[in-house]
Formats: structure tokens, sequence, C-alpha cells
């Protein structure tokens, strides 16, 4: 099922096309720095739609999507950024693709640097991460709950 997002602020102009299924959310959007903010939302609400009430937890996935998200606009390829959340086993799996073959990596930024820390952050908060082997999806896993049974 295809669905249309409303925006949430004026420069939320392009648009959204998300698909639900149980624990798993997925969309495209253009890769574009003001699709960050709407992507993070996005995931703290689908989260709490599948009953995750850990704000702790929803606030470091929050922050790895923003981090994800944030490296296929600044260093992706083509235009189009996908995005995809699945919920399962008291694990969140985050995913970006921006198809450009060029791997995430983690990078030693100097003191003085604007940016280049958040493979870093990815790193420190997520349970594992990584990249596709064609290196155009990035992808990592944090722990957000109990495993079921």
């Amino acid at each position: 099922m295809s669905v249309t997002p409303k925006t949430t602020t004026a420069t939320e102009v392009t648009r959204v096309v998300g698909h639900i299924r149980s624990g798993v959310y997925s969309t495209s959007f253009e890769r574009s720095g003001c699709h960050v903010a709407h992507a993070r939302q996005i995931g703290a609400v689908r989260l709490r739609q599948c009953g995750l009430n850990d704000e702790d937890a929803i606030e470091t996935v929050r922050l790895l999507i923003s981090e994800l998200v944030t490296n296929a606009v600044v260093h992706g390829a083509g235009e189009m950024v996908r995005f995809r959340l699945a919920l399962a086993n008291g694990h969140v799996r985050i995913e970006v693709a921006d198809d450009s073959p060029a791997r995430a990596r983690v990078k030693r930024a100097g003191a003085d640097d604007e940016g280049g820390r958040g493979m870093l952050l990815v790193q420190a908060l997520a349970e594992s991460w990584g990249t596709s082997d064609d290196g155009t999806r990035t992808w990592c896993v944090v722990r957000v709950g109990k495993d079921e049974p």
C-alpha cells in the first residue's frame, strides 16, 4: 500500500511515498537535506505505532536515522534516497540507499572540523553496521528491547 504522508513543514514540498507493513516502513525521497528531519520524525512515529515506548531507544534510533540519511544526502549519487526501518525481535534495522558505490566509513575528524563524525556516532551507538556489497546501501542495527520468545 502506498501512502503520501502529510508534510510537517513548509520546506517539505516534495512527494514522499511510503510503504508500511507489520514492523517495516520504507520510503523514498529526493536527495535533499530538508528530508533528514522528516525521516527522523517518521522513524519515531513508526516505532511508537509498533508499540515501542522506550523514549531513550527511540531517541537513539532518531539520531542514527539522522546520521545515515545525512550521509546519503551529502555523499550519495542520484536524485533519490531510499529509507527503510524494520522492527523485529527487540532490534531496529535502519537502511539507507543512495546509489553511490562509495562505501560509508568512519573518519577521524579534526577538532575544528564541522563534519565527519556521523559514522563514528553510528559505530558507537549501533550494535552493528555495514554496507551492501555494492556500497549503495548503508545499514545499522540497534537493540531497543528484549528479544521475543
